[in-house]
């Protein structure tokens, strides 16, 4: 009877030690599709809620396809936080079957995450009315989609809700200041045109004033062809652009065969936020920011 006991005894706390049970929520998880809203998410919660991201820094959400173990970390999740707007692809069943718990910047800005009206440079006029998922590339709307989540945060957990609403407010101080600052630097330069790798940056182009040009792969992860690339070299001449940017997730190769042909510096410019060192979302924006500065002070 004793030794039943014992095996009984010691059966379980392995067990315990193993975690909850498969199927039981973790009502303390937030799980952020990708890094920028994992790091809004880990302000506004200041250490309460634990938050983590699902897709590798080096993965894009374009074409990121989620494993069975990364399935049933969404499956386990308090809350689950996504772009929206067709951006994770692979996950939209997930995200409809898991709907209660889902937060989208998409569903949170409503309206606001409609076309906007971008400043395309190249040499032949401007277009407008371009429609754009990466929502999170515009720091105004993510100040807006932060106050949406300080609220769903308190709805799902009430004693932190003073908690939740002081950090907001220290991110909305943060927001302000990043913005006033590129505001400030932007009106120094007179000729903002780039040619980026994807166009992930569209909305953060519009809030300022910053030229698209055109994009290595307009469609994400297709290599341009070589009439592409050439029809780029002229948009590249006759918008007098200064330098290229490329991703940390993407293949650099087609960006280095323009850059050496018209003698251009490359910069890094990173829209998922791969960079440890970035700790928070104004960080990733400051250091994306630096790096279009510097092609414009060429």
């Amino acid at each position: 009877m004793q030794k039943v006991f014992t095996l009984g005894l010691l059966t379980g706390l392995v067990l315990l030690s193993c975690g909850r049970a498969d199927g039981e929520i973790d009502t303390k998880l937030v799980l952020a599709t990708i890094r920028p809203y994992a790091l809004i998410a880990s302000e506004i919660a200041g250490g309460r809620l634990r938050v983590e991201t699902l897709l590798p820094v080096s993965a894009s959400p374009h074409t990121w396809s989620p494993r069975p173990s990364d399935v049933k970390r969404i499956s386990r999740a308090g809350i689950i936080i996504a772009n929206g707007m067709g951006l994770e692809e692979k996950l939209g069943s997930l995200f409809r079957e898991h709907a209660a718990r889902t937060v989208t910047a998409e569903a949170v800005l409503g309206a606001e995450a409609g076309p906007i009206a971008e400043h395309v440079h190249d040499g032949e006029g401007e277009a407008h009315g371009t429609s754009d998922p990466h929502l999170w590339t515009d720091p105004v709307l993510m100040l807006r989609f932060a106050a949406g989540l300080a609220v769903r945060f308190e709805q799902h957990d009430p004693a932190g809700g003073s908690l939740f609403r002081k950090n907001l407010a220290a991110f909305s101080n943060s927001i302000a200041a990043l913005d006033a600052y590129i505001r400030a630097e932007a009106g120094t330069y007179s000729d903002k045109a780039v040619v980026t790798f994807h166009d992930a940056f569209p909305r953060f182009f519009s809030r300022y004033g910053i030229h698209r040009v055109a994009a290595f792969m307009p469609t994400p992860g297709r290599e341009p062809s070589a009439a592409a690339l050439a029809g780029l070299g002229k948009k590249i001449r006759a918008a007098h652009v200064r330098a290229l940017y490329r991703e940390p997730q993407m293949d650099p190769k087609s960006v280095q065969v323009l850059a050496k042909e018209y003698d251009l510096p490359v910069y890094v410019v990173d829209p998922i936020g791969s960079d440890p060192g970035i700790t928070n979302y104004t960080g990733l924006l400051r250091y994306n920011w630096r790096m279009l500065a510097q092609g414009f002070s060429r």
